[in-house]
């Protein structure tokens, strides 16, 4: 046990397909204990990003205890590879021999030794293959008859295993378990949900009432068996692990896809049951699917099953679903991910086969308001109707939904006669059809620093919490969360396809490597750079930092500019000059790697033009006030330059084309 109030240990436990989004809005929100010893309630995670992020910073400056188990991939790790600084990493493979032995003498304490290594090296040391077969020993007729079972089997180690695990099982009990593969993978099934998949139209297949008590019991032996997991809290739920699963579906499949679909097909028509539940005789559309009371299932997956069940009128029906207004409330008010309906409804209405009317508008609309809707989901029809069109308002329901009182924004006290409520119109909020494409939510203080890829997907910020983060544009997710900085982050920049850096008040300089692969975790420190104070002016905190070449940087300190090349390929930093840039402090630059040309600005409002190759000054711009110039920019070729500071004016420079030679500036060549 680890002791203290800054080393308060908690565990965190992934799959081998790690839905951070889905484990961390449990293991994170509402079970985090803070310094002061007091549980403390956290926003609900936007994505996976933003739940690495938050995980960090859970476990910065303590001492914790992450465990990665049944992580059975290496990008699935990738998700922790920049924890903080001083994390050590245990790897743990398969069982040892001893300890296997004594998992399987757990079941049998008079087991020979002859079968132990028989029964292991069929296991391939697993502990779950080996945990299935110990389990069924009894029901099998013995060690004897396993270790024969195991030989008749085909595949690897687990999928022997499930072969006589299924084998000693009642044939009701393996006919069951066979049809749980219509559930994906990773997935908390509430047992609610299973009574409902079970129950079907009131009866199974075979019909005999399959009651409640009897699917516990059902449970419980394929708990036994090790065939499944099962937790009781948050609410009573089963999983399959990845490997078990996969065995299932592989199974199924030889039954064929009517008989999948029609599993799929069961477990719909059960929910619509539970809307009709005092009119068993009444037909029920997907437009009431939104009065299924949530179980913590159907809400997020029931899009999936109607594809599954219905093929192509399937999809088409997902599409009308979700441009329903209130299966769109009701799904955000039951799972709090915005970002995941986001993303559904991209792959749907969008990315898929073409959809209802309106539905483009539908998904720009949610776009702008995530960030909103991930803290407050009741906010929708608001934001709908502040954002969309009238006449795409109206066709969502969302105005409809206002103007019936179904959604009202109260004011005063809760049930008291004469509630007022407010019922915006439209254009009230940036709308669809504006220059706002998207606004990132997840820095805790103010952002400092912005920079933009040269392809246009990605988005690199710093700030004030000391943080840099890494976003797709594409989707507005949280992609990356670099710590390392112990000050504010001040400048950000991207240095090549692959490489960012980043500078801050503590006199740190870090590059960053970014993985192709773009997965979130994939990220590394590859540099940490540290440039004693300057000599003149004694001042080591950076302000700025852009990249002027393919492997060079200009980072301000004090009133200097350093021009610090990094070579591909290695982790050395070089100066190779030092410009004396202003009288005053540099508080700003912008490069134009291709043109070779840089620009600074100053804290006393001058803006001056470089050329990065000739070390020399080409412009010193006029018309400038002497109050601090805040930020500076630079059109591709050098061509234009914009700059905006204290004087609350904007400023924009034509420059003619850059002479090749300039005024020699004054500096240092660099070591």
């Amino acid at each position: 046990m680890l002791r203290g109030t800054r080393s308060l240990p908690f565990f965190l436990k992934f799959c081998s397909n790690p839905r951070i989004v889905a484990c961390g809005a449990f293991a994170v929100k509402g079970e985090v204990v803070g310094d002061d010893g007091i549980a403390k309630k956290e926003n609900v995670l936007r994505d996976e990003g933003h739940g690495k992020a938050r995980i960090a910073e859970l476990v910065r400056r303590k001492r914790a205890l992450i465990v990665l188990d049944d992580t059975w991939t290496e990008s699935a790790a990738e998700l922790f590879v920049t924890l903080p600084e001083g994390a050590r990493e245990h790897l743990l493979g398969s069982l040892s021999p001893v300890d296997a032995a004594g998992m399987m003498r757990c079941a049998d304490a008079a087991i020979a030794n002859s079968v132990i290594k028989t029964v292991l090296e069929a296991c391939a040391y697993l502990p779950l293959a080996v945990g299935m077969v110990a389990a069924t020993v009894t029901e099998t007729g013995g060690w004897e008859a396993v270790v024969a079972a195991l030989g008749r089997a085909k595949g690897g180690a687990v999928e022997r295993a499930l072969a006589v695990s299924l084998g000693a099982c009642a044939c009701a009990d393996s006919a069951w378990y066979l049809e749980l593969a219509i559930f994906p993978e990773d997935v908390w099934v509430p047992e609610s949900t299973l009574a409902t998949f079970f129950y079907g139209k009131g009866k199974r297949d075979d019909g005999a009432a399959c009651e409640f008590e009897e699917l516990h019991a059902w449970l419980a032996r394929l708990d036994e068996r090790r065939l499944l997991q099962r937790q009781s809290s948050p609410i009573p739920a089963v999983r399959l692990h990845d490997l078990q699963l996969a065995y299932l579906r592989q199974q199924a499949a030889l039954a064929g896809h009517e008989w999948l679909a029609s599993l799929h097909e069961r477990l719909l028509q059960g929910y619509s049951a539970s809307i009709n539940a005092e009119e068993p005789g009444r037909s029920t559309g997907i437009e009431e699917w939104w009065l299924v009371p949530d179980d913590g299932y159907f809400f997020e997956w029931a899009a999936r099953h109607l594809a599954e069940a219905r093929g192509a009128s399937g999809i088409a029906e997902a599409q009308e679903l979700l441009s329903n207004f209130q299966w769109l409330d009701a799904k955000l008010r039951a799972t709090r991910d915005a970002a995941g309906l986001l993303a559904e409804l991209g792959r749907t209405l969008v990315g898929g086969a073409p959809g209802p009317p309106d539905c483009a508008e539908l998904v720009r609309g949610m776009a702008l308001s995530a960030h909103v809707l991930g803290e407050e989901p009741a906010q929708l029809p608001f934001q709908l109707c502040g954002r969309l069109p009238p006449a795409a308002a109206a066709a969502t329901d969302a105005l409809s939904a206002l103007e019936r009182g179904t959604m009202l924004m109260p004011f005063g006290k809760a049930g008291g006669a004469g509630r007022l409520g407010l019922v915006p119109r439209s254009g009230l909020l940036a709308p669809v059809s504006g220059p706002l494409q998207q606004t990132l939510a997840a820095h805790s203080d103010w952002v400092r620093c912005v920079a933009r890829s040269e392809d246009g997907d990605w988005l690199i910020s710093g700030g004030n919490d000391c943080t840099v983060k890494v976003w797709g544009l594409a989707d507005g997710t949280l992609r990356e969360n670099l710590l390392g900085h112990t000050g504010t982050v001040r400048g950000v920049t991207f240095l090549g396809e692959r490489r960012a850096a980043s500078v801050s008040e503590d006199a740190q300089l870090i590059l960053w490597e970014l993985h192709a692969s773009s997965r979130p975790g994939s990220a590394a420190l590859i540099l940490r750079w540290t440039v004693p104070p300057s000599s003149e002016s004694g001042d080591a905190g950076y302000q700025a930092i852009t990249a002027v070449g393919s492997d060079t940087l200009a980072v301000t300190r004090g009133c200097e500019v350093l021009l610090v090349r990094f070579p591909s390929g290695t982790v050395e930093a070089k100066v190779v000059a030092t410009l004396d840039a202003h009288a005053a402090p540099v508080s700003t630059v912008a490069g134009a790697p291709a043109a070779g040309v840089l620009a600074t600005a100053s804290q006393a409002g001058e803006v001056k033009v470089w050329g990065v190759a000739q070390r020399c000054l080409l412009h010193v711009l006029p018309g400038c006030s002497a109050e601090e110039v805040r930020s500076v920019a630079l059109s591709a070729d050098a061509r234009m330059v914009v700059a905006g500071g204290d004087d609350t004016v904007g400023r924009l420079w034509l420059i003619p084309v850059p002479p090749t030679k300039g005024v020699a500036a004054p500096g240092r060549a660099g070591t």
